[in-house]
């Protein structure tokens, strides 16, 4: 349960201690109790059984491909389904 009242295009997800954290909804960004905008779009293309993030890490390019849940491989050329896995792999 959050502890605090969380945004409109927010939910609250459990962290599993006592407090939750007040999470922006896909394809918004923010801290997601006072703030959750329309992120902008990826310009990146990413291959198949891959999406687009944006990188919290400054020092890096802003946008990056990442194999979607369950898949492995180099996001920028293939993702491959990956039994047992629910990771995110950034390439």
């Amino acid at each position: 349960m959050c502890t605090e009242m969380c945004h409109q295009e927010a939910s609250c997800l459990s962290t599993g201690g006592p407090r939750g954290t007040c999470t922006c909804r896909d394809g918004y960004e923010g801290d997601g109790v006072n703030l959750c905008r329309r992120a902008p779009s990826c310009p990146l293309t990413c291959v198949a059984n891959a999406h687009c993030i944006k990188q919290e890490v400054t020092d890096l390019p802003p946008y990056t491909c990442v194999c979607n849940r369950g898949y492995r491989g180099i996001p920028q050329s293939m993702c491959f389904k990956w039994p047992h896995d629910n990771a995110d792999i950034a390439g």
